[in-house]
C-alpha cells in the first residue's frame, strides 16, 4: 500500500508542472469556505475546509474536524459490540490541483498531511488508550460552482498513517478510506 502512496505523490509532483505553467487567475475571489454536510449528518462531526486559491488550477487547502460521540463507521453492522476506535479531531493541510479549464472547479486531486486524534477501546470498554496519527492522504473529487459562487464538492479520500497505526475496523491494514459532500461559498 505504501507503494501506491509513493506513486500517487510522484504523480502529483509530475503533473504539478502543468499547473505551474498556467497563468494566474485575474478574478478577485481567492477563498473557499465549506462545511462537510455528509460528515455532519452521518457521524455528528463538524468538518470545516478552507481553500486559498493560488492559481487558476491550484489551491492550498486547510481542514479541521471535530467529532462528538461515536463515529458510526467504526461500529459493527449489528451495533452490539463497542466501537474499536472513536476519532475526536483531525487537522490537515494539502495541495489541490484542478484538471478543468474552469477557474477552481471541476475534477481535482489533493495530496497532503493530516494529524488525527482519538480513543481506542479494547476488551469491551475496559481498556481505553489514546491514539495520535500523522497520515499522508490522497483525495479525488469534483467541485461544482454556481453563478452566485456557492458550491458543492463530492470527494473520496485514501489515507495511510506514516506515524501511528490504523485502528478503524472497516479499513484495510495500514490505510483508511473517507468520503464527503461539502457545501460552501467562494469569496
Amino acid at each position: 500500500m505504501k507503494q501506491l502512496f509513493y506513486f500517487l505523490s510522484l504523480f502529483m509532483l509530475t503533473i504539478s508542472t502543468y499547473a505551474q505553467t498556467q497563468n494566474s487567475s485575474s478574478g478577485k475571489l481567492k477563498f473557499d469556505l465549506a462545511i462537510d454536510a455528509l460528515q455532519f449528518v452521518e457521524r455528528g462531526g463538524i468538518v470545516l475546509d478552507f481553500d486559498y486559491n493560488l492559481k487558476s488550477h491550484s489551491a492550498l487547502t486547510f481542514n479541521a474536524s471535530i467529532f462528538g460521540g461515536n463515529n458510526l463507521f467504526t461500529r459493527n453492522s449489528n451495533y452490539q459490540t463497542p466501537p474499536e476506535a472513536i476519532q475526536r479531531f483531525k487537522v490537515g493541510i494539502g495541495y489541490k490541483m484542478y484538471f478543468s479549464q474552469k477557474d477552481h472547479s471541476g475534477l481535482y486531486t489533493t495530496v497532503g498531511l493530516n494529524f488525527q486524534n482519538g480513543d481506542v477501546y479494547r476488551q469491551a470498554y475496559t481498556y481505553i488508550e489514546d491514539f495520535n496519527n500523522i497520515n499522508v492522504f490522497f483525495r479525488i473529487g469534483y467541485k461544482y460552482v454556481n453563478a452566485n459562487n456557492f458550491y458543492i464538492d463530492a470527494f473520496i479520500e485514501a489515507a495511510n498513517p506514516i506515524i501511528g497505526e490504523n485502528y478503524f475496523r472497516y479499513s484495510k491494514p495500514g490505510m483508511y478510506m473517507d468520503y464527503g459532500i461539502k457545501i460552501g461559498k467562494r469569496f
